[in-house]
């Protein structure tokens, strides 16, 4: 009898789960990849980053943020030094004063963590629109012109986008770069079927006003981390899933290193999966 129980739910969690994958598959398909048509912008944004320790990666990321197409006029560049204790902070000093043709403005945290430090330079940005990466991505040229399009087109509180492993080398970081697009078109058809539950910081874009609203109030869970995936759950629940929109367009997404050893990976994971309980 007990064998028979532990068959059943056996197969109604394999059914339960394949149910799941399929309403996201569906989800996937359905979502249409976006077109831009807007010519002429009027939406002020910011870019925040907070970073900890990144000396390795920071100039790349600062080098892609330079080259973007969007008007120079109505962007800026926010970055919150998370006591970082390498060099980071000297180099993004320096890329400051070589680049003047855009405003970028570095700030040291007062606070503990990724979170704080990104309430920190939301509360400190100008710019409407938020737009959120990591220190140690890269993103094309047209990734901020497609994302504030996509705003003005469509006007959602939230727009989460693709974030990819680059340049992976090896059997292991492949797997990795699998297992990571999953959680991506995992998030991404959830969310175009109506039930947005993830997303990642690392490619993230919001209403400065609705943020400060009500998405800080996601900020006082006591994880150092999982600003992301709290905040898109906030926003759902106070304003509905139709306000968190996945953009789909290949000049969106942004592009990260894949973790080098499977411990590393495994790591990631621990981490991620400690907040479960929270969401």
């Amino acid at each position: 009898m007990t064998f028979r129980i532990l068959i059943f739910i056996f197969a109604a969690s394999a059914l339960l789960y394949l149910l799941v994958i399929l309403v996201f598959t569906i989800g996937w398909y359905r979502m249409k990849v976006f077109t831009a048509s807007v010519r002429s912008f009027s939406t002020s944004t910011s870019v925040v980053v907070a970073f900890r320790n990144e000396e390795q990666h920071i100039e790349n990321l600062l080098n892609s943020l330079l080259e973007q197409t969007y008007p120079k006029n109505l962007s800026e560049i926010v970055l919150v030094n998370d006591h970082s204790t390498d060099k980071s902070q000297e180099l993004v000093s320096r890329c400051i004063k070589e680049n003047k043709q855009i405003k970028i403005t570095l700030i040291n945290a007062v606070g503990q963590g990724k979170k704080q430090s990104l309430l920190e330079g939301i509360r400190f940005a100008n710019g409407d629109l938020i737009v959120c990466t990591d220190a140690d991505c890269m993103a094309g040229k047209n990734w901020l012109t497609s994302v504030v399009s996509f705003y003005e087109q469509e006007h959602p509180l939230l727009i989460f986008g693709a974030v990819v492993y680059d340049k992976e080398k090896g059997f292991f970081q492949k797997f990795f770069s699998f297992e990571f697009m999953s959680l991506v078109a995992s998030g991404a058809g959830s969310g175009a079927s109506g039930f947005p539950f993830m997303g990642n910081g690392a490619n993230l874009a919001f209403e400065r006003d609705s943020f400060l609203e009500a998405g800080a109030e996601a900020q006082k869970q006591e994880h150092a981390s999982g600003d992301d995936v709290f905040l898109i759950q906030y926003l759902t629940q106070k304003y509905g899933s139709h306000t968190i929109r996945f953009l789909k367009n290949k000049a969106s997404i942004i592009r990260t290193q894949a973790p080098e050893t499977f411990k590393e990976f495994m790591k990631q994971r621990i981490r991620w999966g400690s907040k479960a309980h929270a969401y």
